[in-house]
């Protein structure tokens, strides 16, 4: 049941996080802070419900940059509001501890 419940969080940061990157990449002239805000959905759905296989953590796939947060001061990007990542690499190291 346990594996069930990760596997159905996995597939759906994975769903999101495609779609975040398709508007990122296909649209450069998106809403600055809603581009921040994607950015940080990314990194930290990649943080909280990635399995370690490497195919899921290309960094090609998922890097777009750092958050600027300055352009998110008042938005949550994640649900432990107190732990967001904001960056590829931040994902990444915070995955390993």
């Amino acid at each position: 049941m346990v594996f069930g419940v990760k596997w159905g969080q996995f597939q759906s940061a994975l769903a999101e996080n495609k779609l975040a990157v398709s508007n990122l990449d296909a649209m450069p002239n998106l809403d600055p802070q809603f581009r921040e805000y994607l950015k940080a959905r990314i990194y930290n759905n990649v943080r909280e419900f990635y399995p370690s296989k490497p195919g899921y953590l290309l960094q090609k796939d998922w890097d777009r940059g750092p958050v600027r947060q300055d352009l998110l001061t008042g938005v949550a990007v994640a649900k432990d509001v107190m732990d967001p990542v904001w960056s590829w690499q931040a994902a990444i190291e915070a995955r390993a501890q």
